[in-house]
Order: structure tokens, then sequence, then C-alpha cells
């Protein structure tokens, strides 16, 4: 359990100096990988998370709902050298929030 004492901070539990006011949290992730070739794997996954926080001073009874997709290709360009551009999207509309839209590249050498 992570404890904060400020206000906006999703899936952790909130302390105001006298109580405890908990988060439950429920979420979960999928992911399916494919295997191409030795060189390069298609992975396509989805995440789920439901935060519930108790009745507080700070932001009152709250619900957050939030859900992420994406792909990615991880290309191994030599042994132990690959790199992995990824898309996918946050989405968090259930809740007030605007869905965010990303890409980007990871870099590993593995020694």
């Amino acid at each position: 359990m992570g404890v904060d004492s400020a206000a906006g901070y999703q899936g952790l539990a909130i302390y105001d100096g006298n109580k405890v006011y908990d988060c439950e949290s429920i979420g979960g992730t999928i992911g399916v990988t494919f295997a191409v070739n030795d060189m390069l794997t298609l992975e396509a996954g989805y995440g789920y998370i439901h935060d519930e926080i108790d009745d507080n001073a700070w932001t009152g009874s709250e619900s957050n709902i939030a859900q992420s997709y994406y792909l990615q290709t991880p290309i191994t360009l030599a042994p132990g050298v690959t790199v992995t551009p990824e898309v996918g999207m946050i989405d968090e509309r259930e809740t007030g929030e605007d869905e965010t839209f990303y890409f980007g590249a990871a870099w590993a050498i593995a020694f």
C-alpha cells in the first residue's frame, strides 16, 4: 500500500495526520506476442485500472478509471542489441481526463 499526504495520487491511500483514507484498486494487463522471425517480434497489449478512494477532505469520494492500449515491435539488431518502437494510447475519458496518444522507442544493449 502506498501512502501519500497530498491529493491527486491515484492508487495511493491518503494520510491527513489523523487518519488514513483507504484506496481500493483493481487492475490488470494482457498482452499478445507474435515472433515473426529471430529479428522481429510484434506485441499488442491492454491495461485497465479502477481506483476508489474513501471519502476525505481533499477529494471527497473519488473513483478513477484508466485504460491503456499499445503496439510495439521489438527489433533485434544483433545479439543483445534491441530497439523497440511503441505506439499507444492512455484513455482516462471516463473520469473527465483526456486521452493521451504517444509514440516512442527504447534502445537496449545487454553485455
